[in-house]
């Protein structure tokens, strides 16, 4: 009886154990749930990115019980300070466009310095705007430097857009038939960097398998000297 009841649970086991194999698209879609870029947004003080600036000094956004704060760090000086005063900000957007903010709760996410660190530009509701860190005025801007690239820095594929950002915000790298290439901010001079790239064997690619973009995964050095990337293999 026991070496009956033994093959009985042993064969149900087995079914069960085949019956999980047959894995459904909703099953790779919970499984992509727990990823940390979806989970990363729950959690109040946890990872941070370092957008670098000229001067060995970068920004980071990080979430707080409230909402969120943007930091300013000085790696020379080992000080961290907050970016800008996030009050003022919310006020002059709330009076420039007659909706509600609050310090805490600003509705941007990635900021791009000017190069001598005085004002930064955001976007939000599709219109660009610049910020005066001295005096805190607000003004519209009309540049189109966000459009094509939210990020500067690199890694991450959180508020990307297709071209990466030096940190001095003079340069931009990007994907072209599968190579890299950088062109310069002002004058739009494009420079291939890499040759080998193919179809399917391409420099910087954003495939990991649940997600793809044609944005650039890549790294720049805080000098705005050198950038890190790979290679991905997918033939």
């Amino acid at each position: 009886m026991k070496a009956i009841l033994f093959s009985i649970v042993s064969f149900l086991f087995i079914i069960s154990a085949s019956a999980q194999d047959a894995l459904t698209v909703k099953d790779y879609q919970n499984a992509e749930n727990q990823m940390g870029y979806n989970t990363q947004k729950y959690v109040d003080r946890g990872n941070v990115f370092a957008n670098w600036l000229p001067g060995d000094k970068f920004w980071y956004r990080v979430l707080t019980p409230s909402g969120s704060d943007f930091v300013l760090v000085d790696a020379v000086k080992g000080t961290r300070t907050v970016a800008f005063d996030h009050d003022k900000l919310a006020a002059s957007l709330s009076s420039a466009t007659n909706k509600k903010y609050t310090g805490s709760m600003l509705p941007f996410q990635v900021i791009n310095y000017s190069a001598d660190g005085r004002s930064f530009t955001f976007r939000t509701d599709g219109k660009q705007w610049k910020y005066d860190r001295q005096n805190s005025s607000l003004v519209a801007d009309t540049t189109k430097l966000l459009e094509n690239a939210q990020r500067s820095g690199g890694f991450g594929r959180g508020n990307r857009g297709i071209e990466v950002l030096s940190p001095d915000r003079t340069k931009a790298a990007f994907i072209k038939d599968y190579n890299l290439w950088v062109k310069d901010t002002k004058t739009n001079e494009q420079k291939q960097l890499t040759f080998d790239g193919i179809k399917d064997f391409g420099y910087a690619t954003d495939n990991a398998g649940w997600t793809n973009s044609e944005g650039a995964i890549l790294r720049w050095s805080p000098d705005s000297k050198k950038i890190a990337t790979f290679k991905q293999d997918q033939r």
